[in-house]
C-alpha cells in the first residue's frame, strides 16, 4: 500500500515538473478570465428602472406588461408595453431604444455648441417626460416640450417588486437656479409610478422650498403611438365644453360625445373646467382607436387637474393627452375673494401640491352607428 502511494506521488510530481517546464503550470492554477460583459446603459448617469410582470389573463383581455423609467433623465417614461388580445405584446408610447437614448443624451450634453434648451427639447421628443414649470402665461401658450425636466438627475431612486407588478420612485432636490431641462428654482419634486396588470399610475408631488409664491404647473407629456393605427382616425373624449384660447374661454364642441372628436391631420387644443361623473374617481379622458377596438382611459385623480391639452403636431406620428394641475386653489381663491382679500396666485412657500393620473386599457366591444360602445 505504501509503495503504491509513493508511486502515485512520484508520478504526480513528475507531471507538475514537466508542465512547469512547458509554461503550463500557470494555466493550471490560474482561472480563465470571465468574458467581458458590457454594463447596462445608464441614461443620464443612472440605471434605468424596469417594472415588469407576467401575463395573468393569457390573452383573454388587455393588460399592462412593463414600463421603463429613467431617473437619470427626470424620471421620463421611456416605454409602456401592454398585451392585447389577438395582437400580443405592443408598445403604447413612441420611444427609442435604451442604448440609443443613453448615447444621445451623453452626446447632446457634451456638445457645448447646443444649448441646454435644445438638448431638453430633443430628448423630450424621444421619451414621455414629466412636466414641471413656473409660468404666468396662459396654459395654451406654454411650450410643453420646453417644460420637460428630462435633464435633471434624481438624487435618490427606489424600485420595489409586487406580486402583480411593482412601484418606483425618485426624488429631485430643489436647485437655486432655473435651467432648461431642470426644475424651476426652489422646487423639490418626488415622482412615483405604480404599475399592475390593470392600471398604470403616475404621481408627481411638488414642494415650494423657496421664500416666494410660485405659479407652479405639473403635467406629463405621454407620446402615445398606438401600433398599427392611423393617427388621423384616432378619437378623443374629453369631459369639457370649454376651450381655453389665449387665456380666455370659448365654447368647444364634439369632445364630450361617446364617439369623441377626430384628431384629423393635427390638433392643439386646451380644454378647461373638466367635469367628472358622480361615481368616478375623477375626470375621465379617453383615447379611442375604433379600428383596432381598443382605447386608453386617463383618469385625473386630483381635483386641481382642471385643464387638459391635446397635442398632435403636424408631421409627427404621436399624440399627447396632457392633464395639467395648477397650483392656484380654486376653492381658496373663492374664499379669499369673498373676504375681499387678494388670492395667492401659485404655490405658497413651504406648501405642496400633487398631480396624479391613472391609465387603464379599454376594450371597445363593438361599433353601433356612430357610437363606439365599451
Amino acid at each position: 500500500m505504501t509503495a503504491l502511494l509513493l508511486t502515485v506521488l512520484f508520478l504526480g510530481l513528475t507531471f507538475l515538473f514537466k508542465e512547469r517546464g512547458r509554461g503550463h503550470l500557470h494555466k493550471l492554477t490560474t482561472p480563465a478570465p470571465l468574458p467581458h460583459v458590457a454594463p447596462p446603459p445608464q441614461p443620464g448617469g443612472k440605471d434605468a428602472i424596469n417594472i415588469a410582470r407576467l401575463s395573468m389573463v393569457n390573452g383573454s383581455g388587455p393588460e399592462f406588461l412593463s414600463t421603463t423609467l429613467m431617473p437619470g433623465l427626470g424620471m421620463s417614461v421611456l416605454d409602456l408595453k401592454a398585451s392585447l388580445p389577438l395582437r400580443g405584446e405592443v408598445s403604447l408610447l413612441q420611444s427609442v431604444g435604451l442604448q440609443e437614448i443613453t448615447e444621445d443624451a451623453a452626446k447632446r450634453t457634451a456638445d457645448h455648441s447646443i444649448s441646454a434648451a435644445d438638448v431638453s427639447r430633443a430628448l423630450a421628443m424621444e421619451s414621455s417626460p414629466l412636466l414641471v414649470w413656473s409660468s404666468r402665461k396662459a396654459v395654451d401658450q406654454d411650450d410643453l416640450l420646453a417644460s420637460a425636466i428630462n435633464l435633471q438627475q434624481a438624487e435618490t431612486s427606489e424600485n420595489h417588486g409586487m406580486p402583480d407588478g411593482g412601484d418606483a420612485s425618485a426624488l429631485f432636490p430643489a436647485t437655486q437656479k432655473s435651467q432648461p431641462g431642470a426644475l424651476p428654482a426652489g422646487v423639490e419634486v418626488r415622482s412615483s409610478v405604480l404599475m399592475s396588470g390593470r392600471a398604470f399610475e403616475l404621481t408627481i408631488t411638488a414642494r415650494n422650498n423657496s421664500n416666494d409664491t410660485l405659479p407652479i404647473r405639473l403635467g406629463w407629456l405621454p407620446h402615445f403611438e398606438l401600433p398599427g393605427s392611423d393617427r388621423s382616425q384616432l378619437r378623443v373624449v374629453i369631459p369639457s365644453t370649454e376651450r381655453l384660447e389665449h387665456g380666455s374661454v370659448s365654447p368647444a364642441a364634439g369632445f364630450t360625445s361617446r364617439r369623441g372628436k377626430s384628431i384629423g391631420s393635427s390638433m392643439d387644443v386646451t380644454l378647461t373646467h373638466l367635469s367628472r361623473d358622480f361615481l368616478s374617481a375623477g375626470a375621465e379622458m379617453d383615447l379611442l382607436d375604433p379600428k383596432s377596438g381598443y382605447g386608453i382611459r386617463i383618469t385625473a385623480l386630483n381635483p386641481n387637474i382642471r385643464t387638459v391639452r391635446v397635442l398632435a403636431p403636424a408631421g409627427q406620428t404621436w399624440l399627447a393627452i396632457v392633464p395639467i394641475a395648477d397650483a392656484t386653489d380654486t376653492l381658496a381663491t373663492r374664499v379669499a375673494s369673498a373676504r375681499g382679500e387678494q388670492p395667492a396666485k401659485g404655490l405658497a412657500p413651504g406648501a405642496t401640491m400633487q398631480w396624479k393620473v391613472r391609465l387603464e386599457l379599454m376594450e371597445l366591444m363593438k361599433q353601433s352607428g356612430n357610437e363606439v360602445e365599451e
